[in-house]
């Protein structure tokens, strides 16, 4: 004979909290940490047959501050491609050298200052061979101005 015990409101409670624990722990030191929004990967690219990835650290940021663009390109043995021609796009100035290629790590990077107004709203576009891959970046008000 099977016995069943019955479901309390004490162990609906109990296994609530172990269920949601895990979720609640990923959150911890968010508040200490920079935001940082990845895409990707692409690939393979043609004709360069790379595969590549695109992260903005942070990509919600403060109006005249500045952000970083990394592009991550390794080839299909998963090895890192270096001297592979980046072109970024999206950034909202137009004097900047936004053409690069990347490093022996595989890593082209730029770090920029944002111009644009709270409230705006722009993507940033990073093109290897012809393929691209596109993160938004949301500028909100500096600390003490209002939007």
């Amino acid at each position: 004979m099977v016995m069943m015990k019955a479901l309390t409101w004490k162990n609906i409670v109990i296994l609530g909290v172990l269920l949601m624990a895990p979720l609640a722990l990923t959150k911890c030191g968010e508040g200490n940490s920079v935001a940082s929004v990845t895409a990707g990967p692409a690939g393979p690219t043609y004709p360069g047959g790379y595969y590549f990835d695109l992260t903005v650290t942070p990509h919600t940021i403060q109006a005249n501050s500045t952000t970083t663009v990394t592009i991550r390109v390794w080839d299909s043995n998963g090895n890192a491609a270096a001297g592979v021609p980046v072109t970024l796009a999206g950034t909202d100035k137009a004097d900047e050298n936004n053409f690069g290629t990347t490093g022996s790590d595989g890593i082209a990077q730029w770090v920029f200052e944002v111009k644009a107004n709270s409230g705006s709203v722009f993507p940033i576009t990073v093109t290897v061979d012809s393929s691209s891959l596109t993160v938004t970046v949301q500028v909100v008000a500096s600390v003490g101005t209002t939007a």
